[in-house]
Formats: C-alpha cells, sequence, structure tokens
C-alpha cells in the first residue's frame, strides 16, 4: 500500500510506474496492479506484485531510497510517500 494525493484526471498505474522508477526498480507495467481503494481524495493506493521476488526487491529499493517525496516524482504536493506491507489480519498476528 503506499500513499499519494489524488491528482487530477489520475492514471493510477501509470503514476505508480513512475515512483517506482524514482526508487530504482524496473517492474515492467503486467507485473503490478495498482488502484485506489476508495474514491476519496487521499486514499491510499493498494500495490499488487506478481511475485515474491519482485516484492522483496522492490522493498529492499524502497529502504535503500530514503524518504521520497511527490515533487521529486513530478507530481503536486509536497507529502512523502509511504509503502507499507498489506497483511490480512491473521498475518499481522503472526508477526506481532
Amino acid at each position: 500500500m503506499m500513499n499519494g494525493p489524488k491528482q487530477e484526471q489520475e492514471k493510477t498505474e501509470e503514476m505508480v510506474s513512475s515512483i517506482i522508477g524514482h526508487i530504482g526498480v524496473s517492474i515492467a507495467r503486467l507485473d503490478f496492479k495498482a488502484k485506489r481503494i476508495s474514491q476519496a481524495a487521499n486514499s491510499p493506493i493498494l500495490l499488487e506484485l506478481n511475485d515474491r521476488n519482485t516484492r522483496n526487491l522492490f522493498l529492499k529499493k524502497r529502504k535503500e531510497a530514503g524518504v521520497l517525496k511527490m515533487e521529486k516524482c513530478g507530481y503536486s504536493g509536497k507529502n512523502s510517500v509511504y509503502f507499507n506491507e498489506y497483511l490480512t489480519r491473521a498475518k499481522q498476528e503472526l508477526f506481532t
């Protein structure tokens, strides 16, 4: 899951692809799905990667990249971009 302000006439997968590129990971458009959880202005974006290795590489590179701002990626807003793993309640309990 990631945050980010909703853009006018937003193309969610293009925005996510651009942000992924700024992190330094090359992920083909066919290897992920991205959509807003709701129609609310600042609702989180659910990013679903097709395989575990891609997810692990992405999370590693994201951590190495440090703080990432929306404006650095070419989008309006000074918000930072955050990524969190989306876990079911049962899986969350395993890790707590």
